[in-house]
């Protein structure tokens, strides 16, 4: 009862992990590892959702712990990344398949973690004392790592995404008490074919908790934790200002995930808004969420700030555990017609 008509809640996750790493495959649902003890501890379970929805399935777990932030789809396996080790899961079999050693000085937390079509690029890391500007790519054909360029910033927040010809990074670097090395978010493009860096134009966007989206035709959304946007052309290499985000501001960090349309589904402390890239307009969500911060779900209330967001061509799953990881529960919102 209550419950938006957009939403539809979903079997839960037989365990309860906050930010399991996810993958929507065409035909299913996959997650991995994922988050308790407040993020002290990663899992390596795996579980599979099909697309029936009848109910998640145990399948054989990952070689080693994994985040949020480690696993990317290539089309047939799903890629993992953690602790520096790969490997590559087969949903056809639920099987798992070693991959080679990283490179010694490969990435730990990766801050960017993308799918290029042809090769899996790494790059940084959101570790605050080993921050670094160095990554890898992988190519599965060949089975070989390479190091790529040194970027020409460091970043420790926020995070990457392919455009579908580069790598772009937004974020900041901070210290341990959130403070920023630079005025406002930064960022920068990596071109894998000529293995170059640039910097991105700066934006009037806070640096304390900002992120980027791919959206329709390689355009990228800049979005930040004082619910400001703007939207970057890479062919242009400029920004453009852009309506605030529908929500109201809070203690989070904002997600999102692209859809088919290439429109971007926004989550922040359990609000929800939408941007179209043809109007170029964000669109308010109501959300089943009726508590937003850290204790357990009084009767009635359904509970979760964080969450992995995985997005089909038409729907956004919406998997994990409240913010510190008092409930598990999966969600997932479809546009109305």
């Amino acid at each position: 009862d209550g419950v938006p008509a957009a939403w539809e809640a979903l079997p839960a996750l037989p365990a309860t992990r906050a930010r399991p790493a996810a993958v929507w495959t065409g035909s299913q649902l996959v997650t991995v590892g994922g988050e308790t003890n407040f993020g002290g501890r990663n899992h390596r379970n795996t579980f599979v959702l099909p697309a029936d929805d009848d109910g998640w399935e145990c399948a054989e777990a990952a070689p080693f712990e994994a985040g949020s932030e480690d696993a990317v789809w290539t089309g047939e396996h799903l890629l993992l990344y953690g602790n520096e080790q790969a490997a590559a899961y087969d949903p056809a079999t639920g099987t798992w398949q070693a991959l080679p050693p990283p490179p010694v000085d490969a990435p730990h937390e990766p801050f960017a973690n993308v799918w290029s079509g042809d090769e899996w690029i790494i790059w940084g890391t959101t570790s605050r004392r080993f921050a670094h500007n160095r990554g890898v790519a992988f190519d599965p054909a060949s089975g070989q790592w390479r190091d790529i360029a040194p970027a020409p910033l460091v970043l420790d927040q926020g995070n990457g995404v392919w455009t579908g010809d580069e790598l772009v990074v937004f974020g900041a670097d901070l210290d341990g008490n959130n403070r920023s090395n630079t005025p406002t978010a930064v960022g920068a493009a990596y071109d894998p074919v000529s293995d170059n860096w640039r910097r991105l134009p700066p934006v009037d966007l806070t640096p304390q908790a900002a992120g980027v989206a791919r959206t329709a035709e390689g355009a990228v959304l800049g979005y930040d934790y004082d619910t400001r946007a703007a939207l970057y052309h890479p062919d242009e290499n400029r920004w453009e200002e852009l309506e605030q985000v529908p929500v109201v501001f809070g203690e989070c960090y904002p997600r999102n995930a692209t859809l088919g349309d290439g429109s971007v589904f926004l989550w922040y402390c359990g609000q929800a808004a939408v941007f179209n890239p043809t109007t170029k307009t964000f669109d308010e969500i109501e959300t089943p969420i009726t508590t937003h911060w850290g204790r357990p779900a009084a009767e009635g209330e359904v509970e979760m700030i964080d969450g992995t967001l995985v997005a089909t061509d038409e729907a956004v799953y919406l998997i994990g555990s409240a913010h510190e990881g008092h409930s598990r529960t999966t969600w997932r919102w479809q546009r109305p017609n």
